[in-house]
């Protein structure tokens, strides 16, 4: 969930660029390059203006380039309700090789028939 379980969409200035710095040095050290983010449901644009585009920039020009997060699963808060961004596919892509994968309702097992809940849904 990124280096702490928070809502990086509501960060700014520095806090917001140590969390990314703080976010790739975990994932360096797991050699992973893909996190889990959280965010609030009407928190999602705030993130895909100012923290995903934190990723396709950040570590370019290092030479662990390879080893910089360039997914990132998004989940939903809470998991029912729908994003406040559009999700024309099971992902969008950003620039620098970044992929933001759709948050689903991943709780359970079985499927539910309102129109409301299916709305995250893969």
């Amino acid at each position: 969930s990124g280096h702490l379980y928070a809502y990086p969409g509501m960060m700014n200035g520095s806090v917001l660029d140590s969390f990314v710095e703080s976010t790739q040095q975990d994932c360096k050290l797991l050699s992973a390059t893909g996190s889990v983010h959280w965010e609030w449901f009407y928190g999602w644009q705030q993130a895909f203006d100012r923290y995903f585009p934190e990723y396709a920039t950040s570590g370019e020009d290092s030479q662990d380039s390879n080893l910089r997060v360039k997914s990132l699963f998004g989940t939903d808060v809470p998991y029912n309700l729908p994003t406040n961004v559009i999700w024309t596919d099971h992902f969008i892509a950003l620039d620098g090789d970044v992929i933001v994968f759709k948050p689903r309702e991943w709780r359970g097992t079985t499927k539910m028939e309102s129109l409301f809940l299916l709305s995250t849904i893969i």
